[in-house]
């Protein structure tokens, strides 16, 4: 076995420790520049991860692993685990470190002004870092008692970029682990589904803030493919021809006509019902999402607040909502098909 570590982010910080069998660690990472400057919300950790060999790892592996655990922490928990697209660059500034007083101090204004942009690359790094990182890695011994459950599966305020949460804790459940047992449990290629829709959740969340519609849509397909990958083969559809798809044969019927369907519709409602919800007002939100996700897909009826501010609210609040609500329910549903929890 070969240990790694990278520094991976979350938006409310880690206090303690958190093992996973032999196959990774999460452990904080204290920096006295992080608590003291005033704007910063990305508070880094230690992912700590062990691979069975002894040989030279390629980066690409080292990055796959890396992907796969934040995608699954974040899928099995209220998080978000990320690390900064290896792709982003951008013209920046650095935003000043000494809080309030900047709005106040004319000089502080002043010195501010001085800066020049330069082209940056997302990094997270300092000269000594490695050693604190091996330091970390042998002195990190507070482990997080796991909370019995969740009472909520996601929350907007664990991943706003405007709120910074120094005095909060990151706290992992027993069903997170217990969803990382079955992961690992099944085969490859269901492994891989499973993580795609991991993916899915996981994107909705990243871009919620800023790309509604987007970050809308990833909820839904996310959830969609929840129904697909709980549907049995044995009640597919067959097509009559393969060409213009048309079908000869459905478990899901036309409620007016009685002619077959594709069903992608029915099939999401029953695994909504099933393995989410059967309140009604759920039900009811959940009719009103696929409506909204039609008029996306099909008219390009996009949220408000992704073509213009909006500072009546009225209209972002409803959006938001429905888009917050999409990555709770995906949550609630990938668990629920994991540990095999259903309404009936």
């Amino acid at each position: 076995m070969k240990t790694y570590q990278e520094i991976v982010f979350t938006r409310t910080p880690l206090k303690k420790c958190f093992r996973y069998k032999d196959k990774f660690r999460l452990l904080p990472f204290n920096n006295s520049s992080i608590k003291n400057n005033l704007f910063v919300v990305d508070y880094p950790c230690v992912l700590e991860y062990q691979l069975a060999t002894t040989d030279p790892i390629s980066i690409e592996t080292q990055l796959n692993t890396e992907i796969e655990l934040c995608l699954l922490l974040t899928a099995f928990s209220t998080y978000r685990f990320f690390t900064y697209d290896i792709h982003a660059s951008a013209w920046g500034i650095s935003i000043p470190a000494f809080g309030l007083d900047f709005y106040k101090d004319k000089n502080l204004q002043e010195e501010f002004s001085k800066q020049s942009c330069n082209y940056y690359y997302p990094h997270f790094y300092y000269p000594g870092i490695q050693n604190d990182l091996n330091t970390i890695s042998t002195s990190s011994t507070d482990n997080m008692v796991l909370k019995k459950d969740y009472y909520s599966y996601f929350s907007p305020d664990n991943d706003l970029y405007y709120l910074k949460k120094d005095n909060d804790e990151l706290e992992l459940a027993q069903c997170t682990v217990n969803c990382l047992d079955k992961y690992y449990s099944l085969n490859s290629k269901n492994k891989q589904k499973i993580l795609s829709i991991a993916r899915l959740i996981s994107d909705s969340i990243s871009i919620a803030t800023y790309r509604k519609s987007l970050s809308f849509l990833s909820g839904i397909a996310a959830i969609e493919s929840l129904a697909s990958y709980n549907t049995p083969k044995a009640i597919d559809v067959i097509e009559s021809c393969s060409y213009c798809h048309h079908i000869s044969e459905s478990p899901y019927k036309c409620p007016k006509c009685g002619r077959p369907i594709w069903g992608v519709t029915q099939k999401a409602k029953l695994f909504f019902a099933k393995y989410i919800s059967n309140q009604e007002n759920d039900l009811k939100l959940f009719n009103d999402m696929y409506n909204q996700r039609s008029k996306i897909t099909h008219l390009g009826d996009v949220f408000l607040s992704d073509l213009m501010f909006d500072f009546t609210k009225t209209n972002i609040d409803i959006q938001s909502k429905m888009c917050y609500e999409v990555i709770r329910f995906a949550r609630i549903g990938l668990n629920n098909t994991l540990l095999n929890k259903t309404n009936n």
